[in-house]
């Protein structure tokens, strides 16, 4: 028997499965359909692409060799992230007897495939990041979201793909520029809107902090973030809200108040752009 005919060697630790609903356009633009908590034992091997699904994994502990078929195989451990494109085959096999412990996330959709294209290009690959918790926090809100099942949890998973994807980008670039003084400065911008988000009323006081300007904190915003400082800002009060929402703890009239909106209505505009669903559809 060759090694791509060998069966997979896992233990599903945790796995759940989201059913697909169809939206007033159609088919739903970012559609998970499986995450799981899987242990790869010493035999695993996969080789696949799919032509229709995106398949990305965590590893938590254990190592893995990964290349394709005509490359020189690598190796990569606990805290990076495995990406396999529809585009590309990858080879991938754990290398020591205790095996490895992974988190998997498959999705499709036209938006998704679209996220992973922008965020994490076309060749499937294995990912360095600066700060893993990050990553591996949202896949455990997926996961949870999974286990508390409910009628709309196919839509809270979905809506968590995008920022899993962007925290990807973001600590893989963090991750290959840390030696960049451009990248230096953005992360002194970055990090104190991390930290100050909940009480930033506007980003044009920022750039005086750090003897910048505004324009060139847009530009190295645009440049390593992909998107202006203010829409940074919006995507972590969304991220609160969100989780708030998920929770129950909040009504919208209080998260509006709290995170600076003049009143629910534009909030809840202000939610649907960045997340891609209103706020009531979030509500646990």
């Amino acid at each position: 028997m060759s090694k791509e005919n060998t069966p997979l060697d896992i233990i599903h630790k945790d796995e759940f499965f989201f059913h697909q609903k169809k939206t007033n356009s159609g088919d739903m633009p970012v559609w998970v359909q499986r995450v799981a908590r899987e242990h790869w034992g010493q035999n695993f091997f996969l080789s696949r692409r799919v032509s229709d699904k995106i398949f990305i994994a965590f590893i938590q502990k254990g190592f893995i060799k990964y290349g394709r078929k005509k490359g020189v195989d690598q190796i990569t451990g606990p805290g990076s992230v495995l990406f396999l494109s529809p585009l590309h085959t990858l080879n991938i096999e754990t290398i020591k007897p205790e095996g490895a412990q992974i988190l998997v996330s498959i999705f499709t959709g036209k938006k998704g495939h679209s996220f992973a294209q922008q965020y994490l290009g076309n060749r499937s690959s294995a990912i360095s990041l600066t700060d893993p918790s990050r990553v591996e926090s949202l896949f455990y809100r997926i996961l949870e979201t999974g286990e508390k099942g409910g009628l709309n949890a196919t839509e809270i998973a979905s809506s968590l793909i995008h920022p899993l994807l962007l925290t990807i980008d973001q600590e893989h670039k963090t991750h290959t520029s840390a030696s960049n003084q451009a990248f230096a400065i953005f992360s002194k911008c970055r990090i104190y809107i991390e930290n100050n988000w909940k009480i930033i009323k506007s980003v044009k006081d920022i750039p005086a902090l750090f003897d910048i300007s505004q324009p060139y904190m847009n530009t190295l915003f645009q440049r390593y973030e992909g998107c202006s400082p203010h829409n940074f800002l919006l995507q972590r009060k969304m991220a609160y809200a969100l989780y708030q929402l998920q929770q129950g703890n909040q009504k919208v009239s209080h998260l509006a108040n709290e995170l600076g909106f003049a009143d629910a209505f534009s909030f809840s505009k202000t939610f649907k752009r960045i997340i891609g669903t209103s706020p009531s559809k979030m509500k646990a």
